[in-house]
Parts: structure tokens; sequence; C-alpha cells
């Protein structure tokens, strides 16, 4: 059986874990607010998270880093599968996320997203997460 841990953005801390028909993923809940960048900054990524049946996650954490490799900002989905990085700085980030439901886990990246400085408008990307692979 096969078993990760990922890190999500959430309060009360807690434990959920979710068991699928050939691996078993727990979720740690931190408490900590990362969601958004640094104020006054007005750039920003928001989209949706699904699964490429149309399906939303349960749950569906997300990252950004920056070119250094320092996590920029993280959040989680809401029960629509909507997310946001708001107050980004101007540059080059990564996104990563991770979704579960029931017994269906995928994963999204994407690299090299540019945020302009004079950038106003949010740049937008929907998510599909990619089957994790069974054992």
């Amino acid at each position: 059986m096969k078993t990760g841990v990922l890190r999500a953005v959430f309060v009360p801390v807690a434990v959920l874990t979710i068991v699928g028909a050939t691996s078993t993923t727990r979720f740690e809940q931190i408490p900590a607010d990362m969601s958004g960048g640094v104020r006054g900054y007005p750039g920003s990524i928001r989209g949706v998270v699904r699964f490429a049946d149309g399906g939303v996650p349960e749950i569906a954490v997300l990252s950004l880093v920056d070119r250094g490799g320092r996590v920029a900002a993280k959040t989680r989905s809401d029960a629509q599968g909507h997310y946001a990085f708001t107050g980004l700085p101007p540059g080059t980030y990564d996104l990563s996320a991770m979704g579960m439901a029931r017994d269906t886990a995928g994963s999204f990246v994407r690299e090299g997203i540019a945020i302009a400085p004079e950038r106003g408008a949010p740049v937008s990307i929907d998510i599909v997460l990619a089957p994790l692979p069974s054992e």
C-alpha cells in the first residue's frame, strides 16, 4: 500500500485520512495564512480545480513557488473548486496542486507563470488534475 503526506493550510489542526482502492494519503491540516502574498501588489492567480471527469475534489491544496525555490503562497480550493492567490509581487512562479475525493486523487504542475508589474487583471488558470498512478 502506498502512503503519502501532503501538508495543507487549514484551521483547526486535525488529520484527515482518505483511503482509496490502492493507496492511503494523509492530509495534515496546519494552521497558517499564506493564501495571499503581500498587500499592495496587484498580481493574482485564480481559477477552478477539477478532475478530468468534471468532478470537484473534496480537498485540493495548491502551492506557488518562486524562482528561488521558496514557497510564495499556499491555499486550498473551496467546495466548488475555486481558488485564488492574491497580492502577488511581480515574478515568475510554479503552481502545483493535489486534490482528493473519496477514492480518486490527482495532481497538477504548471511552471513559468509570469506576474508582470503592470498586470492588473488576474491570471486565470483552470486546473484539471491528472490521476495519480496506482500500484
